[in-house]
């Protein structure tokens, strides 16, 4: 027996603008929260291996993926772990859907 969710899940995209100016970066630990017409997301750690994220100036893209749609997104909230200042200057949050409903499976045939 073979069970496939049919479901659909959430792609995100983060996009985060640090302003640049002196000491507006961080290396803490930022968390986003998604909002939207039907609820929020679980927090996510935007961090990428080996990157030093959040840098003044820079542009730092995220791509990840939920369970929970919240709908038309609202806003967003980014949280720290740490004491370090964090100036934003903008933040642009997209979803697109991801649904299983195309993908093939082969069953071979067992006699």
């Amino acid at each position: 027996l073979l069970l496939i969710p049919l479901c659909s899940s959430m792609n995100y995209k983060v996009k985060v603008k640090t302003k640049d100016e002196t000491y507006a970066g961080t290396n803490d630990n930022i968390l986003v929260t998604i909002h939207g017409t039907l609820g929020s997301t679980a927090p996510y750690n935007l961090d990428k291996d080996w990157h030093d994220d959040f840098e003044p100036g820079d542009v730092d893209t995220y791509k990840f993926f939920r369970y929970e749609d919240v709908g038309d997104i609202l806003c967003v909230t980014l949280e720290t772990d740490g004491y370090d200042d964090f100036i934003v200057e903008h933040v642009y949050v997209t979803r697109s859907i991801w649904n299983m409903s195309d993908i093939w499976f082969y069953m071979p045939n067992k006699e």
